[in-house]
């Protein structure tokens, strides 16, 4: 592990500087290339980059800095709501929150180690991108125009769903008068209203549930409705009865694949899956899949992207009958229209030196497949032709 060795700014007759001022100035540095920061009870801080995690060995006036108790808990109370001490004996809070220059940020806050506190911040983009900055496919484009349907965003912890779900919000905000409620847990992205006319309902302090909150949107009258992520029966539920009642919605679950997404989502049911795997088959926009992967140049990362479309509902009858692994089967043999898999994208992307092929395997949802791919093209077959070109990613959720 690297260690930096940084002096922080004098606090002045305050002496220690304040936890949250030295995130902030941690954060805002661009030569650091933060993407996340662990502050911890009586121990250094430690960040994450691209080339893995940083150990910070900090000192102001000489005197080396490191957050004690006292510190720690006036950190946390200028970022969680009143009470946050007894919250936290139960189970760790989120929250997002500005920080000036260092832009919008999540705050994970729990105990650990006994009862020592410890806060992990993820850094997220300040305003929304859009998909023309992530360079998206223009699927998603047609995707984001659809009076109704569900489009799900799948893929594993960090590989930027937040981001592209902001950037296809963005995208509505920019060219329809639509109303958006968005329901997040916590805010990551806010998005300004342009030509939408935009309600973003935190979990936890505007509403006590997500189900609850997409109950409530349908008498908001929402043309789209957003859920940061389906987590239980309930969520998935409200959205079937948002998705029946003819909105626009978007969510997202942990997932690797595009195919084990619909999977995942459709077990929430348990006995009532075979009916509502019926209903997803019809109402199904498309299933977008992700990966986040360091740039070769080491500043900062891609996405690269697979998308499951339903176009002309060309996959129900396998999604109707749950025939996940033949569904995985047509989308990696290419036989899927306005659909394209993620083996395709990567090697492109190793093909133009945006990111090594040793990540690109491991990273690949099918392997075996893409390594063909790779060594076909080596040998002078046709290289990739895709749908959409990879793109940049800042966050990731």
């Amino acid at each position: 592990m690297e260690t930096v060795t940084l002096s922080l700014p004098s606090a002045g007759k305050a002496g220690r500087p304040a936890v949250i001022d030295v995130v902030r100035w941690l954060l805002a540095r661009p030569d650091l290339h933060l993407t996340d920061l662990f502050v911890r009870e009586d121990q250094c801080l430690f960040g994450s980059t691209v080339d893995g995690l940083v150990r910070f060995t900090l000192s102001v006036d000489g005197v080396e800095y490191a957050p004690d108790r006292h510190q720690m808990e006036q950190f946390l109370s200028a970022v969680f709501d009143d009470g946050w001490q007894n919250r936290i004996r139960v189970r760790a809070l989120d929250e997002g929150l500005r920080l000036d220059e260092a832009g919008w940020c999540r705050f994970n806050g729990h105990r650990f180690d006994g009862g020592r506190l410890q806060v992990a911040i993820r850094r997220h983009p300040s305003q929304p991108l859009t998909l023309e900055a992530i360079q998206a496919p223009p699927q998603f484009r047609m995707l984001a125009q659809r009076p109704r349907g569900l489009i799900l965003f799948v893929g594993r912890t960090s590989a930027g769903k937040s981001t592209t779900m902001a950037a296809m919000l963005q995208h509505i905000n920019l060219n329809a008068a639509a109303h958006i409620v968005r329901i997040e847990d916590p805010l990551e992205i806010p998005i300004p209203p342009e030509r939408s006319l935009i309600t973003e309902r935190q979990v936890g302090s505007d509403v006590a549930s997500a189900d609850l909150a997409v109950h409530d949107a349908l008498r908001q009258r929402p043309d789209v409705i957003a859920v940061s992520e389906v987590r239980d029966t309930a969520t998935a539920g409200a959205l079937y009865e948002a998705i029946d009642s003819g909105h626009l919605v978007l969510a997202s679950l942990h997932a690797p694949t595009p195919v084990d997404g619909l999977a995942r989502f459709v077990s929430y049911f348990n006995e009532d899956a075979p009916q509502r795997a019926q209903v997803l088959s019809q109402v199904l926009a498309g299933v977008i899949g992700q990966v986040r992967l360091p740039r070769l140049d080491r500043r900062g990362y891609r996405a690269f992207f697979e998308l499951l479309a339903n176009d002309a509902q060309q996959v129900a009858p396998l999604i109707a009958e749950r025939r996940w692994a033949d569904l995985k089967i047509a989308l990696n043999e290419g036989r899927l229209d306005q659909s394209f898999n993620l083996s395709e994208q990567l090697l492109q992307g190793v093909l133009d030196k945006q990111i090594d092929h040793r990540l690109a395997l491991p990273a690949a949802f099918d392997g075996n497949g893409f390594l063909r791919r790779l060594r076909e093209v080596s040998r002078g077959a046709a290289r990739p032709q895709l749908a959409g070109q990879a793109g940049a990613s800042t966050g990731g959720h």
